[in-house]
Parts: C-alpha cells; sequence; structure tokens
C-alpha cells in the first residue's frame, strides 16, 4: 500500500513540473558577442543574471559576451547601447514570471565582459551573482538584492559593496571600503586601506587589513584577524574576537549580548583604558576587575569598551 502511495505522488509530481514547464512555453535563446571601443564607464542591470568583469592592462576596448535562455512569452533580452563613453547594458522583460527551479542551476545565463584595468564600474543585479577583478578607479559600486558579490585585486579609491541578502567576498583591496548586508555574511581579506562594514544580521570576517576597521552587527558574529586599528566596532548580539590587531584612539568596542576577547601587539602601557562588562569580568594584561576597570597610563589615548552581557579581555 505504502509503495503505491509514493508511485502516485512521483508521478503526481512529474505531472506538477511538466505542468509548469509547459505553461512557461517554449524556450528561445539570445547570444550575443560585441565590441565596444572608447569606453571609460559601464553600467550593467543584469536582474537574475550572473555578471562579470575583468581588466586587463593590455586591453583598450571592451568585449561583451552574453547568453540567456528564456520562455519566449517572457520577451526577455539583452538590450545595449553608448551614451558618450558610457556602456550601459540592461536585461529587459518580465524576469518574474520565470521559474528558475525549472530552469535548472544556470540560472538561464550570463553577462560576461572583459575590458581595460581602468574602468568605472556600476553593477546592480536582482538575484544573480556579481564578480568583478583586476580594475584600478576612483569609484566602484557594486549591489545585489539577493546574491553574492565577489571581488579580487580591485585598487580603487572608493569601494562600495551592497548585498540585501547574500555574501560579500573580497581579496585584494587597495582603498577605501565600504561593505554592507542586510542578512548575510562579509569576508574581506587583503585590504589596504579602511573598512567600514555593517551587517544587519550574519557574520563579519576580516583578515590582513593595513587600515582602521570600524564595524557593526546587529545579530552574529566579529571575527579579525591581523588588522591594522580597531576602530568603532558594535555587536547587537554575538561576540567580538580579534587577533593581532592593533589599537587606536578610535578603538570603541561594544556588545550588548557577548563577549569581547582581543589579542593585540600593541603596547598597552601606551594606552588608558575606560572598560566596563554588567555581567562578567574586565582584564587587560594582568590588570583585571569585576565589572569595570579604568586603568590611566597618563597617555593621550583611551580605549573604550562595554559588554552588558559577557566578559572583555585584552592581552597580548
Amino acid at each position: 500500500m505504502l509503495k503505491n502511495v509514493y508511485v502516485v505522488l512521483l508521478f503526481f509530481g512529474m505531472a506538477v513540473l511538466s505542468t509548469s514547464c509547459d505553461a512557461q512555453g517554449p524556450m528561445v535563446i539570445h547570444e550575443y558577442d560585441e565590441t565596444f571601443s572608447d569606453i571609460k564607464e559601464i553600467e550593467v542591470s543584469g536582474k537574475y543574471l550572473e555578471v562579470s568583469y575583468e581588466g586587463s592592462e593590455n586591453s583598450s576596448n571592451v568585449y561583451l559576451n552574453s547568453y540567456l535562455e528564456v520562455p519566449e512569452s517572457s520577451g526577455l533580452d539583452l538590450e545595449f547601447r553608448k551614451s558618450g563613453s558610457k556602456l550601459i547594458i540592461e536585461v529587459t522583460g518580465d524576469s518574474g514570471s520565470i521559474n528558475f527551479f525549472n530552469m535548472g542551476m544556470s540560472r538561464g545565463g550570463f553577462i560576461s565582459l572583459t575590458g581595460p584595468e581602468n574602468m568605472k564600474l556600476n553593477i546592480t543585479n536582482n538575484s544573480g551573482s556579481v564578480d568583478v577583478k583586476y580594475v584600478k578607479h576612483d569609484v566602484i559600486d557594486l549591489k545585489v538584492n539577493s546574491g553574492s558579490i565577489k571581488a579580487l585585486a580591485l585598487d580603487v579609491e572608493n569601494i562600495k559593496l551592497k548585498a540585501s541578502s547574500g555574501s560579500i567576498r573580497a581579496e585584494g583591496l587597495t582603498g577605501e571600503v565600504s561593505a554592507q548586508v542586510n542578512s548575510g555574511s562579509i569576508t574581506l581579506k587583503e585590504v589596504l586601506g579602511n573598512v567600514d562594514a555593517q551587517a544587519s544580521s550574519g557574520s563579519l570576517k576580516l583578515e590582513d587589513v593595513e587600515g582602521i576597521v570600524n564595524g557593526k552587527v546587529n545579530s552574529g558574529s566579529m571575527r579579525f584577524d591581523r588588522i591594522g586599528t580597531l576602530g568603532d566596532l558594535t555587536v547587537s548580539s554575538g561576540s567580538i574576537n580579534a587577533t593581532n590587531s592593533g589599537l587606536g584612539g578610535q578603538t570603541n568596542l561594544k556588545s550588548s549580548s557577548g563577549s569581547i576577547k582581543v589579542q593585540t601587539p600593541s603596547d598597552l602601557s601606551k594606552f588608558n583604558f575606560s572598560l566596563s562588562a554588567n555581567s562578567g569580568s574586565v582584564k587587560v594584561g594582568d590588570s583585571s576587575g569585576s565589572k569595570k576597570l579604568d586603568i590611566d597610563n597618563s597617555s593621550d589615548v583611551t580605549v573604550h569598551g562595554k559588554a552588558s552581557s559577557g566578559s572583555i579581555k585584552i592581552f597580548n
């Protein structure tokens, strides 16, 4: 009897899948291979497609390679046009009518761009991924609503990375970095510059940053290793853990529910400390206290820290 039930469910599932596929209608393929010259800026609205850009010091033209496989009824296509030295690329049509489950993991295509290293990029996606590498410029702006951002070897004065729901992973960055996720994770490695990172719900992990790191996580954790200077760091529900990370005049560590633990190469005698823990211990080097610890080393710089529920430990 049980076997018959499984068979019925299997046939029912196949029927639903077939009906859904049929509802989308016949599929069409759009492929483009284009070359553009004299481009200084690229703006992409990729909707659900995977979008990538790779810069090359030996390239003067921009090369576009794209592929879309979509239901004919959706009217989805790729449009591109030049406006002066700006290349504008966008997916047009109704992507909301697509059943991505039936289209497979490829989600119907990609937009692949290669061109000069010196390029201004503004890339926005709804549910696709963004992958950018080897770019030099004054500013870069990468955004996804529900997807991932990957960045490698960016030499850009102002780096803006934002994912509403997803992940941000970047490595080899030179410039001022602003990274933000509403629900997801941020992982940054090898950054030469200051970092401002925020995650509403998720985790923050930074390694090898030669600059000041400021960060805020509402619900999650912060982990740091080899940070030039810890700045203003706040965790609403979670912990702050740092190793081989420097202290400075902007160091202000706060955790509403969790512990703060910092291993630093900085000379502790060069700083004053004003630390408190409502429910836990406080320790700096060999000095410790219960709930509160103030150390006056006659320094011009004071390190601040507060843990509403948890402990604070700063040591070499």
